[in-house]
């Protein structure tokens, strides 16, 4: 019997593993070698292949993450958990107190019937209407402002894409322009091209899809990322305007818990990051609508 009988099968050779991946490939799962721009934005067309100075923190398993756990259908009252029990503790103190019972509840102003979360998921606008570049340059000239964690030609060039090439965006990506052209259609709905109050018929608005939508998104994505987070910040913004104070509170909740899963607010976690992340000023807008 030859030697070559009792040979096992070949011995694997060890994968080697590019040591950082630029932040597309990272978002869009996509193989990725030096020399930057990688090959893969090469042919994508993408101009903005950028690698981090620092790695990310450590991050827990998906798995582990309960909680950033979708806020919809049955899971949204046990992310407002803690909140309303805040609400009921200070109402405690203040009957104690007074010997007056009072309710921490807001009187809810009528919304529209699609911000409630636990309604069918509204249809997007389909083709996208021509005046979605408008309605994403009033959020730029009119929001953008209160958003100094993100600047315009960011958005735009994201837009640009969202126009040309979605599929190249990633799912926080995607939600993001969703939550940019839902307060940009929002301003215009409220405002129009002036200063003078209007309204629109609640059959016409623009803005509940892409509000809902970018929820959607990030639910059905189930991770967290700087880019969720300014999702999250816009759609914060937005349901202190259009929603219910519960919408709100989800979304305040699921803020919390990005932040937390980002480490950004332990001393070191915002240091580890790129300061194009301005992880500072994320700790502080959470903080600032919690």
């Amino acid at each position: 019997m030859s030697s070559d009988e009792h040979d096992g099968p070949p011995a694997k050779m060890p994968r080697t593993r590019i040591a950082r991946a630029c932040e597309n490939c990272r978002a869009r799962r996509k193989k990725c070698q030096p020399p930057y721009p990688c090959q893969a934005c090469r042919d994508a067309g993408l101009p903005d292949c950028l690698v981090r100075d620092k790695p990310r923190p450590m991050r827990r398993r998906r798995s582990q993450q309960a909680t950033s756990a979708p806020i919809e259908g049955s899971m949204y009252p046990q992310r407002t958990r803690f909140l309303h029990s805040i609400d009921e503790e200070l109402e405690r103190l203040y009957a104690a107190q007074t010997g007056i019972t009072v309710s921490l509840a807001l009187e809810e102003a009528p919304t529209h019937p699609d911000c409630n979360l636990l309604t069918p998921l509204p249809e997007l606008p389909e083709p996208l209407p021509p005046s979605a570049a408008k309605a994403m340059q009033t959020f730029c000239d009119h929001m953008l402002p209160f958003c100094s964690y993100m600047t315009a030609p960011r958005v735009l060039s994201l837009f640009e894409r969202y126009l040309s090439a979605p599929h190249t965006l990633s799912p926080d990506q995607t939600a993001l322009m969703y939550s940019c052209l839902a307060l940009g259609y929002n301003r215009l709905r409220t405002f129009g091209d002036s200063r003078q109050a209007r309204d629109v018929p609640d059959n016409e608005r623009t803005d509940v899809p892409y509000f809902r939508h970018a929820i959607h998104v990030l639910d059905k994505w189930g991770s967290a990322s700087f880019t969720s987070l300014h999702t999250l910040s816009g759609l914060w913004y937005y349901s202190t305007i259009a929603c219910t104070s519960e919408t709100c509170r989800e979304i305040v909740s699921w803020m919390i818990a990005q932040a937390k899963d980002l480490g950004i607010h332990q001393d070191q976690g915002g240091s580890a990051y790129s300061p194009s992340d301005r992880a500072d000023l994320m700790f502080v807008q959470v903080l600032y609508s919690h």
